[in-house]
């Protein structure tokens, strides 16, 4: 007649417990898959050997990566509050005290390698300064 119905999942294999050479395993296919995707993509690659040789031998080394005594003018025509916040922000060790300049020694000084970089506030001009 009727066989009994067959419990939910019974044609299921039960898995057996992964072995450490199954994890090891599996572990090489992925790396194998990894290095054949990433041959398709030649900018990754070269990412990926900056990033585990010369970035990981740069910090390693002690190399300093960050820039220190940069040199500033600073061209102040309004004498506002701005101004004097902007200077006293730029601090040491990365920055050298700054230089206060008139607006005229602007253009000779950055064509020379004293200077690094310059800006101007104009008076009038608007700004917004969040202080939290």
């Amino acid at each position: 007649m009727s066989e009994a119905p067959s419990p939910k999942g019974a044609h299921l294999v039960e898995a057996k417990p992964l072995t450490f050479v199954d994890h090891v395993v599996n572990i090489f296919h992925l790396v194998i898959k990894e290095l054949r995707s990433i041959r398709a993509d030649p900018t990754m690659l070269i990412l990926v050997v900056y990033a585990f040789s010369i970035s990981v031998n740069t910090v390693a080394t002690g190399a300093v990566t960050e820039a220190t005594n940069l040199s500033v003018g600073i061209v102040d025509e309004d004498g506002s509050d701005l101004s004097r916040r902007i200077a006293e922000g730029l601090r040491l060790p990365t920055f050298q005290p700054e230089t206060p300049s008139p607006i005229s020694t602007i253009s000779p000084a950055i064509s020379r390698p004293i200077t690094t970089g310059s800006g101007t506030l104009m008076p009038g001009m608007p700004f917004t300064v969040n202080t939290s």
